[in-house]
């Protein structure tokens, strides 16, 4: 604070030098030279503080010094705020860092590791893959091969393994635990399979004294063979061959099966108004029936059209409501799509549906279970004429009787679209396959007439002969202690019991997968992957090829695969009772070595 003695004499000093100028204006007669002075241009004023004369020009130069000052306290003032601000945010950073910094400094120390052949400065828990990387290593992955073993792809393997003392690491493991890593060239991939399998009419005993003569079937049967191509889907080269037959077990009611020439054409994405009443009109001028797979919200407007359909002796099925990907939508939405359309085609006047054939032919474990809650059966189709492309008539009447033979079941669309070209190629397509003998049928009947009512079979192939029969008493199946119902077909051979494989894996909640095409079931489980050839001992196992003593059979349209085998692939355990009724139970869950017989 200031002083009263300060600011009074201050105060005096002023006035005094007030007091002295008011005087000497006042002493000063008019126009004398002093008074003439003071209004000069060059006149000097006094300086407040004191009685130093300032002129105009120094009182300016006084002016911008203070404003200078008083600019550089403001710098001053401002730059100190800024300082104590970083010097917050500073502060702010260490107490956020420094946990940070004391692992990375001192619990994490820099470490040396050797990779390979190359030595690298890193942090102790960084991964072994970032230390290789450091490096520059490239280490050896394996090659992509054919079916033959020959090399396709350089480098397009599986990824080299990392080796600490000769014990195989992670690439995940930190530094400082594999300070000196070695490399094991990866393991080569093979280029994936496309199988063929031709389903063959059974034999008689005549046919097979006389040398092989089989018939071949495209469609369903109680007891049929398998002819099988596998080759490469790169290269194409073949690399398996096999063949097998099989017969209905002598006095069987189906030693004698069906000899009718049948077919079934089928229609998806309808009723389409007069399309689908002009295929009507062509399948009624011939005497022929069809399978029509009606999209739910097609039916709405056109219930006729439905009625139609079943007045004429044609079978309707289910393709789902609106067309959409099953596999997209999940079990519960799959079993709302189904339900929809099931509620308008019935309403429509026609009968529950017995087939269900989802759009795009898409399946997989989630949409079978929802069919198979819903009560129906999946129909896909062994020709596709593609007409929905419109490639021409002519195009798709040579599709169609390319795909005719004994159970073929040849897709075709009346709606969806234009279908000129559809309706150009039946009118030709329909009498050429008549003429040929064929019936053409329903699907439901076609599947009826080619299913006997045999008591077993006997399967031969080129490794062995085995003779499949019905359980003589019942077999209780059950997942979890929960019995399963609908078990069929069962058989027994040599003391080993086959199951249905789709009922089972579904219900034993595995990842699974039904290819008609090349009659096959694969499996995926952490113990594996299983690729099961219906009526073949030959078994895959990963990249392995194993002989099992009893092989899966193709049985009514239906892959059976041995219970023990069912349960490994799935990753189950099976207990085998027989209390009063011999009964298996498959635990999930739990561990167990193999104890069938597998022979490489």
């Amino acid at each position: 604070m200031r002083s009263e003695a300060g600011i009074d004499g201050r105060l005096r000093g002023r006035i005094l030098s007030a007091a002295g100028t008011r005087s000497s204006h006042n002493h000063e007669p008019a126009g004398t030279p002093q008074t003439m002075a003071n209004h000069s241009p060059t006149a000097t004023v006094t300086d407040p503080r004191g009685s130093v004369p300032q002129s105009p020009a120094e009182v300016r130069a006084l002016q911008q010094a203070r404003e200078e000052r008083e600019r550089r306290v403001t710098a001053r003032r401002r730059r100190r705020l800024r300082q104590m601000r970083l010097r917050r945010l500073l502060v702010l950073a260490l107490i956020v860092t420094f946990p940070l910094l004391l692992t990375e400094g001192l619990g994490h120390r820099p470490v040396k590791a050797t990779v390979g052949d190359r030595t690298v400065w890193t942090w102790g828990h960084r991964s072994l893959a970032s230390a290789v990387g450091k490096a520059g290593l490239e280490p050896p992955r394996g090659d992509r091969v054919d079916v033959r073993g020959r090399v396709l792809e350089g480098g397009g393997g599986e990824a080299a393994l990392p080796l600490v003392g000769g014990r195989v690491v992670s690439y995940a493991t930190p530094v400082r635990e594999c300070r000196r890593v070695s490399f094991e060239r990866g393991e080569d991939v093979r280029e994936p399979l496309e199988a063929e399998a031709t389903l063959i009419a059974s034999a008689t005993g005549e046919e097979w004294r006389d040398g092989w003569k089989p018939e071949y079937l495209a469609g369903r049967a109680a007891v049929a063979g398998i002819e099988r191509t596998e080759r490469g889907a790169i290269s194409g080269a073949i690399c398996l061959q096999e063949r097998s037959t099989a017969e209905p077990i002598e006095g069987g009611a189906g030693a004698a099966l069906p000899q009718r020439r049948c077919l079934a054409l089928t229609f998806d994405d309808g009723p389409n108004g007069e399309t689908t009443r002009e295929i009507l009109s062509i399948l009624d001028e011939h005497g022929a029936r069809a399978t029509f797979f009606l999209l739910g919200d097609c039916v709405p407007g056109q219930p006729d059209i439905v009625r139609e359909e079943i007045a004429a002796g044609h079978e309707v099925a289910n393709h789902s409501w609106g067309h959409k990907q099953m596999t997209r939508l999940g079990p519960q939405g799959a079993l709302a799509s189904i339900a929809r359309a099931e509620r308008l085609i019935q309403d429509a006047g026609a009968p529950r549906c017995r087939w269900f054939r989802p759009p795009y032919g898409a399946t997989n474990a989630a949409v079978r279970r929802a069919v198979l809650e819903a009560g129906y059966s999946i129909a896909l189709w062994s020709c596709d004429t593609n007409d929905w492309q419109l490639p021409g008539a002519d195009t798709i009447y040579r599709r169609i009787m390319a795909g005719a033979r004994p159970g073929a079941n040849i897709l075709m669309h009346d709606g969806g679209g234009r279908r000129e070209q559809t309706i150009a190629a039946l009118r030709r397509a329909v009498p050429d396959l008549i003429a040929q003998g064929y019936e053409l049928v329903t699907l439901s009947e076609m599947t009826a007439l080619t299913a006997g009512d045999d008591a077993g079979m006997i399967l031969r192939t080129e490794t062995g002969m085995w003779r499949a029969h019905l359980p003589e008493e019942p077999i209780a199946v059950s997942v979890d202690g929960v019995e399963l119902t609908g078990v069929a077909p069962v058989l027994v051979v040599d003391g080993k019991v086959l199951l249905p494989a789709p009922l089972l894996l579904t219900a034993l909640r595995a990842d699974w997968n039904w290819d008609a095409e090349g009659q096959t079931v694969t499996v995926n489980s952490l113990r594996g992957a299983f690729r099961f050839r219906l009526n073949s001992a030959l078994v895959s196992w990963d990249d392995r090829e194993v002989v099992v003593d009893v092989p899966p059979m193709l049985y009514r349209d239906t892959p059976l695969i041995p219970a023990w085998a069912l349960a490994w692939a799935a990753g189950a355990v099976l207990v085998e009772r027989h209390v009063g009724v011999a009964s298996l139970n498959f635990n999930l869950g739990a561990a167990a070595p193999l104890v069938q017989p597998l022979q490489d």
